[in-house]
């Protein structure tokens, strides 16, 4: 079938307005995190507080994890993604008028059911619309938009708040909902065949392409007779999915251990980081928000990075482990050479050579979560997986808030909190270690158990 001699795929497109949705997502999320230092003085919240309001929003962020996998595969990714994001602008624009401590408590709760809908409607897209090959790209992309979004975020709030007042900086992003709808309105659908805008449907040298590896699994078991995309899509349509076999798989729940333990350092950093900076080096927010997305920019090179090697190289496994090990490496040097007064240089080398090896973890994450089970049941793996990794993050707002302490020099001091952050990596790369992969091999597109030990 004559393809045309351009590389771009209509599947690409989906990926970016996906991707620019779920920024906006992020951008709630990414926001407050960076005017909390603001917000807790106004309304007079400890670090106790601010660890139960994170942790209660992550757990119910996790909880729903679990819930929309399955309500994804039963209503569609795309009813999912707009109702998450018609929720997103609705409780942002509510957080300008909290009070207190019990009303943003209330405006936690509420808006992280709503973003617990999104990452399993996420994942089904990159699974379904998206061969084996080209995954872990596709995955580390989506996964940037939690660490490309604090580059910009802190300067448009921190913006924004200079200019208003940090209430109204929530009303303002909360005008960012109406954009991310369209783009999921006209341009994602549940599945590649449903493609329709403009008068456009998705080609069908692409549909060949998303079912490759369908294809060629099921031209192994016919070979006399020549399988196109059409036969994948008439069988996926007369199979019934078994959600219980993501359940029954070892595998998965290995995976969403490790999601737990690494996700306590990713959000333990990403939460608790815009407070360090301020508290412990007395930095202000530009200068804060400045190092923040350092941070997060090492963070997105990282994945990218990691998601296209692993793609070559045909195994996720090890690079997990890597990005696991090496943060530990990470939050030993922070306990033993950052300390108040340290040469601003040498914090943000640390912290851009920890971000670029803490992120690393996502993109094949994501990727290895659909590969452990059928692509059609990717929602339901990743449920599983990001809800355990959301618990991790609401153990990281919970125990960090009270880790931290302030001596009786009245120093803030955070070294507990490092040292709590780097047991847990080293405990997700052990969890890692247990997965048994499918690699995919390159030069034949065979998929076989191999022992990726590291």
């Amino acid at each position: 079938m004559e393809k045309p001699n351009g590389k771009w795929r209509i599947r690409y497109t989906a990926l970016l307005a996906m991707w620019i949705a779920y920024c906006f997502l992020q951008l709630d999320r990414q926001k407050t995190t960076i005017l909390m230092p603001i917000i807790s003085k106004e309304l007079g919240l400890d670090h106790a507080q601010i660890g139960i309001l994170v942790g209660t929003f992550t757990l119910i962020f996790a909880t729903m994890q679990f819930i929309s996998g399955y309500i994804v595969n039963k209503v569609g990714l795309k009813r999912i993604m707009a109702l998450s994001l018609l929720g997103f602008s609705v409780s942002t624009w509510w957080t300008g008028f909290v009070t207190g401590f019990d009303s943003f408590m209330l405006r936690y709760t509420i808006f992280g059911w709503f973003e617990g809908l999104n990452p399993p409607a996420a994942v089904q897209l990159v699974s379904r619309w998206f061969p084996k090959r080209e995954r872990g790209k596709a995955s580390a992309v989506w996964a940037t938009t939690w660490v490309i979004t604090p580059i910009w975020a802190p300067i448009v709030a921190v913006t924004l708040m200079n200019a208003t007042s940090w209430r109204w900086v929530f009303g303002f992003c909360a005008l960012g909902g109406i954009p991310a709808l369209l783009l999921v309105k006209y341009l994602i659908f549940d599945r590649p065949e449903q493609y329709h805008f403009n008068g456009k449907v998705m080609p069908e040298y692409e549909l060949e392409e998303i079912y490759e590896d369908d294809i060629a699994e099921e031209q192994k078991k016919n070979p006399g007779k020549v399988i196109t995309y059409k036969d994948v899509i008439k069988k996926k349509d007369g199979q019934a999915l078994k959600v219980t076999d993501v359940y029954k798989n070892v595998s998965i729940w290995f995976l969403g251990l490790a999601a737990f333990f690494h996700n306590t350092l990713f959000w333990g950093m990403n939460i608790w980081l815009p407070l360090y900076l301020t508290e412990v080096h007395k930095y202000n927010m530009t200068t804060m928000a400045l190092l923040v997305g350092l941070f997060n920019l090492a963070g997105a090179i990282g994945q990218f990075l990691c998601g296209a090697v692993s793609d070559r190289v045909g195994v996720r496994r090890p690079f997990m482990i890597a990005s696991n090990l090496l943060s530990v490496i990470c939050m030993i040097l922070f306990v033993a050479l950052i300390k108040p007064g340290t040469p601003i240089v040498l914090t943000a080398s640390l912290l851009i050579i920890t971000g670029f090896f803490l992120n690393m973890h996502w993109a094949v994450q994501a990727a290895l979560s659909s590969e452990l089970t059928s692509p059609d049941l990717g929602s339901v793996a990743i449920g599983v997986v990001n809800g355990m990794a959301q618990y991790g993050s609401a153990a990281a707002g919970y125990v960090t808030g009270f880790l931290v302490y302030t001596n009786a020099q009245g120093a803030t001091v955070y070294t507990n909190a490092f040292i709590y952050w780097g047991l847990s990596a080293l405990v997700a790369s052990i969890f890692v270690y247990l997965i048994k992969e499918k690699s995919r091999k390159v030069a034949d597109d065979t998929f076989l158990i191999v022992n990726t030990n590291v």
